[in-house]
């Protein structure tokens, strides 16, 4: 568990286990990067995952700013997010759950033969597409 105000996290090439990142005012960076499963809260700041492999979940719950999740796969994902937009390129997870106010949602994967299964999609002034 890690907490912090003001500040900046950027972490790569690394196991992270069951981790719960929780930041106000700053910004997460992680590549490169093998979890358990990942639970991050971030109020005004951005979160950047990038090749990484998850073996169960990934939460994130994000106000004012946005996710961008860069060839990272996990079982199962839930994204909730105010004034904010997800971008996922060759994000695979097989169950997907979503909750956006003012926000969209993209994500594009190059193989298309690995279905993503939505399991709660709602939104509120904002697109969702999944390819």
């Amino acid at each position: 568990t890690l907490k912090s105000t003001n500040g900046d996290l950027e972490l790569s090439n690394m196991d992270i286990g069951t981790s719960k990142l929780s930041l106000v005012n700053g910004d997460i960076e992680i590549a490169g990067f093998k979890a358990i499963s990942l639970d991050i809260s971030v109020v005004n700041g951005d979160i950047e995952l990038e090749k990484g492999i998850v073996d169960k979940e990934i939460y994130i719950n994000s106000v004012s700013g946005d996710s961008s999740f860069k060839e990272v796969q996990c079982d199962t994902a839930s994204f909730k997010a105010v004034s904010g937009d997800f971008e996922g390129v060759n994000f695979y997870v097989n169950e997907f759950t979503l909750r956006t106010v003012s926000g969209d949602v993209n994500i594009e994967n190059e193989d298309k033969s690995r279905e993503i299964k939505v399991i709660s999609k709602k939104t509120l002034s904002g697109d969702v597409k999944i390819n």
